[in-house]
């Protein structure tokens, strides 16, 4: 929480920068990174990179030389932008958490 920007490989690392509002680079090697940065609107942080083709991971994709120090460039012009966005997100998620625990907390 007191770093002053991320750069994150693993799903958790990409939701406690959200969750603490830090800029951050997020390396997606699987779908569920990749849907978490789409429902925030974040996809723009994000940088594909596919581990190995397997049943596991959809595709194999190397990181172009240059793509991951230009895309931090470009998340750190953007950092406002993506901060606005994280603040927005928390507050739909946090709205979304309370709905789900008032229907969980009202089965018997």
């Amino acid at each position: 929480q007191y770093a002053n920007f991320c750069l994150g490989m693993r799903f958790h690392s990409k939701v406690l920068a959200i969750k603490n509002c830090k800029n951050f680079v997020g390396i997606c090697y699987d779908f569920k990174s990749e849907a978490l940065l789409n429902q925030v609107g974040l996809e723009a942080v994000g940088l594909r990179y596919g581990i190995s083709k397997n049943s596991f991971f959809g595709e194999e994709i190397d990181l172009r030389e240059g793509s991951l120090v230009d895309l931090i460039d470009a998340t750190i012009a953007s950092k406002l932008v993506n901060e606005r966005k994280m603040h927005e997100a928390l507050k739909k998620i946090r709205l979304y958490s309370e709905v789900n625990r008032k229907v969980l907390n009202s089965i018997e």
